[in-house]
């Protein structure tokens, strides 16, 4: 049965929007104050401690912050947010385990060829959409998340992914080691891990380590999960690809495909 969050300290009585991780979740109330509640042990809370949390603290005031959050996303163990300026923060696990946790918000390193238009966290890395259409990415890049060929151990500030294509929109999950965008022309490219074949390519290719066009297929919004990617085309069609055991792809089967399958019609309640 839900339960109402308890009320912070300078709470202003309205939630704007919540964001939540796996064992923690983010919260931004109608003044912009952020506050995070759950799991700190790796500094996912932002509040500088690294103790659980079971009502929300309020998040920490970064060198920079312009005093508002305007959007904060939760990823596994690693949130970002975005001021009301448009600056980036973020903090939580490192991205790796040679790398420290950051247990306040950190600034993001803003792109040298425009603005950040979005952050998205993934599974020890993020990546970035800039307001020229270029993704930049950061993290682990031990299975392609990053996009920018050949596996690395760590890459440590924004970095282009291996792509010309200007894109509109990220598809990424605080779950996923794969990513997939749309671009401007609403062809979806994907990269990253390829287990069950979520970047559109047979599940024998494990890893893609640069952006690769799923072809056939136009999409004007696109969104993956830890072994699922699903986008929906310019008539309004969803369509998904990726692990299916489960129902996952939402075609009346229960089998995998890396070719974009068309969820079925839901049928009226009885």
């Amino acid at each position: 049965m839900p339960v109402r969050v308890a009320d912070p300290s300078g709470f202003s009585g309205k939630w704007a929007s919540v964001a939540v991780g796996d064992f923690f979740v983010c919260g931004i109330d109608s003044d912009g104050a952020g506050y995070c509640w759950g799991r700190g042990d790796l500094g996912m809370l932002g509040n500088g401690g690294d103790k659980d949390k079971d009502s929300p603290v309020a998040v920490a005031s970064p060198s920079g912050f312009s005093g508002s959050w305007k959007r904060i996303v939760a990823g596994q163990s690693r949130a970002c947010g975005v001021d009301s300026s448009g600056a980036r923060f973020c903090w939580g696990a490192g991205n790796t385990a040679s790398l420290p946790d950051d247990f306040s918000p950190v600034g993001v390193p803003a792109p040298a060829n425009g603005t950040w238009q979005a952050i998205h966290v993934g599974t020890h890395f993020q990546c970035g959409l800039v307001s020229d259409g270029t993704i930049l990415c950061w993290g682990d890049d031990w299975i392609g998340s990053v996009g920018n060929g050949p596996d690395g151990e760590f890459v440590a500030a924004p970095a282009p992914i291996d792509s010309t294509v200007k894109f509109q929109q990220i598809g990424l999950d605080g779950e996923s080691y794969h990513v997939c965008a749309v671009s401007l022309s609403n062809d979806v490219y994907c990269w990253g891990r390829n287990s069950n074949g979520q970047t559109g390519v047979p599940p024998a290719t494990t890893t893609v380590h640069s952006p690769l066009k799923l072809t056939g297929h136009a999409l004007s919004r696109v969104a993956v999960g830890e072994f699922v990617s699903c986008g929906v085309d310019l008539v309004g069609a969803a369509l998904c690809w990726g692990q299916g055991k489960n129902g996952e792809l939402g075609d009346g089967l229960l089998t995998t495909s890396s070719i974009p399958v068309k969820v079925a019609d839901p049928q009226p309640a009885p």
